[in-house]
């Protein structure tokens, strides 16, 4: 009976090495897993942080286009104005010089009138007696 006893001792002892040993090496497994799969998700993670700064970095992009599109019009749209500002200003000064030179060759016209009436009139004073 001890002997008996002894080896149930000694192989309750080894099974209880064989059974520590199996849980550390499921632990180990089990730690293994875990991270894993953390990397994993540290890997998506990163991921979903990359994707949203291309987003980003798109939208910022596009809005620096939009508004430089939006310079670029407002400085056609002033230049155009500026050059049709200007060409109403020429017109302008022409209708003023027509108006003007018209005005000259009236006032030209009606002196040689004057002078004529004149000249007649002189005519007709010398002419009587």
């Amino acid at each position: 009976p001890a002997t008996n006893m002894a080896q149930l001792k000694a192989k309750e002892a080894q099974t209880s090495k064989a059974l520590k040993a199996k849980a550390d090496a499921e632990q180990k497994d089990a730690v293994s897993f875990a991270q894993s799969v953390d990397n994993d998700e540290m890997a998506k993670q990163r991921e979903a942080v990359k994707t949203q700064e291309q987003e980003a970095k798109k939208k910022r992009e596009s809005s620096a286009k939009a508004f430089a599109d939006s310079v670029d019009k407002m400085a056609i749209a002033s230049k155009q104005e500026a050059a049709k500002k200007k060409k109403e200003e020429q017109n302008q000064r022409m209708k003023e010089g027509a108006v003007a030179f018209d005005k000259a060759i009236d006032e030209e016209a009606l002196k040689k009138k004057q002078d004529a009436a004149k000249q007649k009139a002189q005519e007709q004073a010398s002419k009587k007696p």
